[in-house]
């Protein structure tokens, strides 16, 4: 998982911002935002949740889930 975080703040650190939050340091947060198992990689945009990848995670993965926000957000992105 650290890799793929690692990686994804290399390709993407124009549009996003990875936090890495250690579970046993900070129970409080992952009660706070229902963190259901771990690893678990949990996306905000303009401080509102709107995805949650549980488990290990592929890059591939979280770049999917962020390019299905982008297309969502903005029809036109789909047609270029």
């Amino acid at each position: 998982m650290e890799s793929v975080l690692a990686r994804l703040q290399v390709r993407e650190r124009d549009r996003v911002r990875v936090a890495r939050v250690d579970a046993d340091d900070r129970p409080d947060l992952v009660q706070r935002l229902g963190v259901q198992e771990i690893p678990s990689i949990i996306m905000f945009q303009d401080r509102k949740r709107f995805a949650c990848l549980r488990g290990r995670a592929t890059l591939g993965d979280v770049e999917r889930t962020l390019s299905e926000r982008v297309e969502h957000e903005d029809p036109e992105a789909r047609t270029g």
